[in-house]
C-alpha cells in the first residue's frame, strides 16, 4: 500500500516484469485497446505509463508503431466492410479520405437583409386570412 494513502499498489514494477509490462502494454494498443485497457492488461498504472513515455525512447517508438498498426488494421477492416458492400462503410471512406469530393455537407448561402417585423406581419396576414376563411366556410 503507498503509504497515506487506501490505494493498493497494482504488482510492483521490477527490471524483470517491466519487460513484460511494457510488452502486455503495447500488445494492447497493437489490438486497438486505449490506454486505461492497456494498463490493465498490463497491470500497471496509467501514470506508469507516462513515465515510460517521459523517459524511455524505445516505447515511445514502439507505442507509435503499435498504435499506427491498430489503425491501420481498423483501416483495412473498414475498406474489407465497404468493398463487402456496406454503403455506409463505403461513405465514411470516401468522405474521410477525400472530403473535397465526397463531403456530407449542404452549403446554403443567403444574402441580403433580414427583417423581423416583416416576417411577423407576413404571420399576421395569414392569421387573419385563415380567420375570413374561417368565417366564410361557418357562413
Amino acid at each position: 500500500m503507498i503509504q497515506g494513502t487506501t490505494k493498493k499498489r497494482k504488482t510492483p514494477i521490477n527490471s524483470i516484469n517491466k519487460d513484460a509490462a511494457k510488452k502486455a502494454f503495447l500488445e494492447s494498443i497493437a489490438s486497438g485497446a486505449n490506454i486505461s485497457d492497456a494498463a490493465k492488461a498490463a497491470n500497471v498504472e496509467r501514470t506508469t505509463y507516462y513515465l515510460w513515455l517521459k523517459k524511455d525512447r524505445k516505447f515511445r517508438i514502439a507505442l507509435q508503431h503499435n498504435e499506427k498498426f491498430a489503425i491501420q488494421a481498423m483501416e483495412d477492416a473498414l475498406w474489407q466492410t465497404g468493398i463487402a458492400g456496406d454503403v455506409q462503410a463505403q461513405k465514411f471512406f470516401l468522405c474521410n479520405r477525400r472530403p473535397e469530393d465526397w463531403k456530407n455537407l449542404r452549403n446554403v448561402n443567403l444574402s441580403g437583409d433580414l427583417n423581423i417585423n416583416k416576417a411577423k406581419d407576413f404571420l399576421e396576414d395569414i392569421k387573419g386570412m385563415k380567420e375570413i376563411t374561417l368565417n366564410n366556410a361557418a357562413a
